[in-house]
């Protein structure tokens, strides 16, 4: 495939992608917000105790819904996500009582909790690329570069660059005896840990399935909107920002530089390979690393 088709500029734009945010996160609170939902309430009568979560995720659900619609995108994916989502943690927690909590199902319920975060950002993507503006895959860049070997070099220079930055950034922190709030946390032992040390599990999810989402939403989705609207230089450092917070909740504000510093670096290897293959391989790349150190595999 020549360079020159994947060149399209994205059709969406600046009113899409606030309103994808908007829809991303309501349908990632959703998941969390119907998880809360316990089969024991249910069991037990505790009617009102059970309305609670459900109220709440219905009500993040209808907000994405409302804004979808408002910036004329289907919403029928959106809410069959949901339904399906909700449906799902709520039968993890039903067979989980009534074999008397198996560990197995406990990990299963954290991971179904980890993959709500690609698949709202998945869901988002399609509703407001292809769903919307019918989209091609040449306007996400999900053509394989013409020169996967060059690319692949490319990625792993550039890549390098970054982490000798965040290594820098840590020695800094170290030297200056910075606050807590500043120290990057051990975030791949914590995901270890919530999935009970399955080391096939904590890949399938950080080194698979969210490499190939957070790429295609924060590199083909918001970085190619923002650069047609805002310039090349603003759309990395904003769907930077964006991609270093999403990160911040449950792992912590220490987290926000080095992710910000990989975001950086995927981004220009978006732009510069002109795919977004290359990108998800070193994603996946850095995630694997991380795993592997976190496990003391090297």
């Amino acid at each position: 495939m020549n360079n020159s088709t994947t060149d399209q500029k994205a059709p969406w734009g600046i009113r899409d992608i606030v309103a994808g945010g908007v829809v991303a996160t309501c349908l990632i609170l959703s998941f969390f917000a119907l998880a809360q939902l316990s089969a024991e309430d249910l069991f037990d009568g505790r009617l009102r105790d059970a309305a609670v979560p459900v109220l709440t995720g219905v009500g993040f659900i209808l907000v994405a819904l409302a804004v979808a619609k408002i910036a004329q995108a289907p919403i029928y994916l959106i809410l069959w996500c949901a339904i399906l989502a909700g449906a799902a943690l709520l039968t993890i927690d039903i067979v989980e009582n009534l074999i008397d909590a198996i560990q197995s199902l406990e990990t299963l319920r954290t991971a179904a909790l980890i993959v709500s975060g690609p698949v709202g950002l998945t869901v988002t993507v399609w509703t407001f690329t292809k769903g919307k503006h019918n989209a091609t895959s040449d306007h996400l860049r999900l053509n394989i570069p013409d020169r996967p070997i060059r690319s692949l070099l490319i990625g792993i220079s550039i890549w390098l660059g970054a982490f000798l930055l965040v290594i820098a950034w840590g020695l800094a922190l170290e030297s200056f005896d910075a606050p807590d709030f500043l120290v990057p946390p051990d975030n791949s032992t914590s995901l270890l840990e919530q999935l009970d040390n399955i080391w096939w599990l904590a890949v399938l999810l950080a080194c698979v399935a969210a490499p190939v989402a957070e790429e295609i939403f924060f590199r083909s989705f918001l970085l190619a909107g923002l650069s047609k609207r805002l310039g090349t230089v603003l759309g990395v450092v904003i769907s930077s920002i964006a991609f270093a917070a999403i990160h911040t909740p449950g792992i912590g504000t220490g987290i926000i530089m080095p992710v910000f510093i990989l975001g950086i670096a995927l981004s220009i290897i978006y732009l510069k390979t002109r795919s977004v293959w290359a990108s998800i391989v070193i994603h996946a790349m850095h995630n694997t690393i991380s795993l592997a150190a976190a496990s003391n595999l090297f």
